[in-house]
């Protein structure tokens, strides 16, 4: 029988191929996330936990894994990757280089798009709350928490 531990990882494995069967274009977003609260639910009533409990636990093995980088660099995503091996704070986008500060100094760099836009001055990265305001929906990424989340905003057009 595997411990608690082990079935979250199993679970959010799971989740990992499904969302990753979405982004490969074998199946669509909606089909997926429905499967995988599925699974989320089954596994906290067959646990006795809430919900809400193994979105937090899974929440944790996700944010805090640690991934590899191949050759000094590490992909964040769409053309984004990072120089894990560079005495400064390097970002690579679509082949565009910038350089931060010294790689010992504490930064956190916005990207949008193909271009670093700004870097933010942060002491205690680790309690930053990124908010971002859209027309249509409010994301949220609490790094203290390891929550993230959107809201869809309410319709505020004038009848």
């Amino acid at each position: 029988m595997r411990s608690y531990k082990m079935n979250l990882i199993w679970l959010a494995c799971s989740a990992t191929c499904l969302l990753g069967a979405c982004s490969v274009g074998k199946t669509d977003e909606t089909e997926t996330s429905s499967e995988l609260l599925a699974h989320i639910v089954e596994y906290a009533n067959e646990k006795e936990v809430s919900v809400g409990e193994v979105e937090q636990q899974l929440a944790a093995l996700t944010w805090n894994a640690e991934n590899i980088s191949k050759g000094g660099a590490g992909f964040v995503g769409h053309g984004v990757y990072v120089d894990t091996s560079a005495m400064n704070n390097v970002i690579s986008v679509d082949g565009a280089r910038w350089t931060g500060l010294n790689a010992d100094t504490v930064q956190v760099v916005f990207v949008a798009g193909d271009r670093v836009i700004s870097d933010a001055d942060v002491t205690h990265p680790d309690e930053a709350i990124l908010v971002i305001f859209t027309p249509t929906h409010i994301r949220f990424f609490d790094l203290k928490n390891n929550r993230a989340g959107k809201y869809r905003r309410a319709d505020l057009t004038e009848e």
